[in-house]
């Protein structure tokens, strides 16, 4: 006799494994890949920024270090930092950065000398706090974690040399020469209040986007862009109007009470003026923002410039074979030698020797080419187009407002490759859904679609 079910047996299933397995679907395959990259984009980064700690030396306190910690030393209370507030940088340099100045007092008085990796460690957490923020403000502009992971590691760079030279933008040296100089924390700093500032302004948190935008110019005068590129931002995205009149007046009101401060505050407070002997700014920074393409023609590399082209045009140029583009990347690299052959006053074969050395020529035309790729994705993708050409523009004028006035170090454009690398994964993610778009077999060709239509047409009619 067949035994029955009890309400045991049902019981204890329903909790089983098997059951849960069935109330609980795995998520599909991409968002599965999407999530693995993420958590391994993560651990990388994290990884890669702790492990630049053994190699932070200890406090340098040599040059512009001993003249700030000389200063911090003056200041007995927090109260007494307070001057700083109309006064120049600790004191002792003439620029007006008054919570850098407060952060580093607190440092001073908090670690003492004698516990140097505790500064460094506040240029690691700063480092992965402006990680974080980056991958957020990327997700909130493109819908995708993965994206926003894509950027932060593109910011550290490539500590380990695992990516060819060229494929991506060389920023991680900002990173590690801001991590390994505790005085260039300011630059992380200024760049989270920045980062932050826009993250709340799109999510229409507009109480911690103006505190954030007033605190920026606070840490460094580059700071001064935070608000304008929030407006700018919220425009090219279509959320302007939706900004309460009540947020506008408390921006206006706190931009120009700091302004009011630093005009008011004496001495010989850094005034965009150039310093010591900036002379050639111009061409120091675009050397440092200019992208491969651009930098191969100011480096007079003209027949590595138009290879660079014809590669474009052979990759993008649609409706043509395979054996098509061969022939034209062909004539086009004899052209490319012939031009530089008539720029460089050399034989056609030396130039199209040194155009197609791997040492040379045509890894600058492959760069400069891959460039170009990602620029023409942006530009053929509508949904993002406005917001990448908005980041470009912000990488532009955020490392120019450091540049006009100093010799341009590394450390003076954090905050503008910053913006480069989120305008890089951008980017790269319209590469890749364009990549898609065209193998997908359900997306059908223009022709497809017009020969369709009449067939559907003829259906209808004859439905009715």
């Amino acid at each position: 006799m067949r035994r029955g079910i009890s309400v045991a047996h049902v019981e204890r299933y329903a909790m089983s494994p098997f059951a849960v397995s069935r109330r609980f679907k795995l998520p599909p395959a991409p968002e599965l890949l999407q999530a693995a990259g993420c958590l391994a984009i993560g651990i990388y980064v994290l990884f890669a920024t702790i492990r630049q700690f053994p190699t932070i030396p200890g406090l340098q306190l040599d040059g512009d270090q001993r003249h700030l910690v000389d200063s911090l030393g003056q200041a007995a209370t927090f109260w007494d930092t307070m001057r700083w507030w109309n006064h120049t940088w600790v004191g002792a340099f003439h620029y007006w950065r008054p919570l850098t100045s407060q952060f580093f007092w607190m440092e001073f008085h908090v670690f003492t000398l004698h516990r140097p990796e505790l500064w460094n460690c506040v240029s690691i957490v700063s480092q992965l706090i402006v990680d974080v923020l980056l991958i957020v403000l990327i997700r909130q502009i493109s819908g995708k974690w993965i994206t926003g992971f894509l950027g932060a590691f593109l910011f550290l760079g490539d500590p380990f040399s695992l990516i060819p030279q060229g494929i991506l933008p060389d920023s991680g040296s900002t990173s590690t020469v801001a991590i390994t100089n505790w005085k260039d924390q300011a630059d992380m700093w200024v760049t989270s209040a920045t980062l932050g500032a826009m993250i709340a302004a799109l999510r229409g948190r507009w109480g911690w986007a103006t505190l954030c935008a007033a605190a920026a110019p606070c840490f460094k005068e580059n700071g001064w862009v935070a608000v304008p590129f929030i407006v700018a931002l919220l425009g090219v995205r279509g959320q302007l109007r939706a900004v309460p009149r009540s947020v506008i007046v408390a921006n206006v009101l706190a931009v120009a009470a700091l302004l009011v401060l630093r005009w008011i505050t004496p001495g010989n407070v850094f005034d965009m003026q150039p310093v010591g002997h900036n002379v050639h700014w111009s061409t120091r920074y675009l050397s440092v923002i200019s992208g491969p393409f651009f930098a191969l023609l100011r480096a007079g590399g003209w027949g590595a410039s138009v290879l660079a082209v014809i590669i474009l045009l052979a990759l993008v140029t649609p409706r043509i074979s395979a054996g098509q583009r061969l022939i034209g990347l062909a004539l086009g690299t004899v052209a490319a030698a012939l031009v530089s052959s008539f720029t460089t006053h050399q034989q056609f074969a030396v130039s199209l020797v040194g155009l197609l050395d791997p040492r040379s020529g045509l890894i600058a035309a492959l760069d400069a080419a891959w460039w170009l790729v990602l620029v023409f994705a942006v530009l053929a993708e509508s949904a993002m187009r406005s917001t990448v050409i908005a980041f470009a523009v912000f990488r532009v004028i955020s490392g120019a407002t450091v540049a006009l006035g100093l010799a341009v170090g590394i450390h003076t454009v954090y905050l503008s490759n910053a913006y480069y690398c989120a305008l890089y994964a951008l980017a790269l993610t319209a590469l890749l859904k364009r990549i898609s778009m065209l193998r997908s077999p359900n997306n059908p060709t223009p022709h497809a679609v017009e020969t369709s239509l009449p067939t559907m047409k003829q259906d209808d009619n004859s439905g009715k």
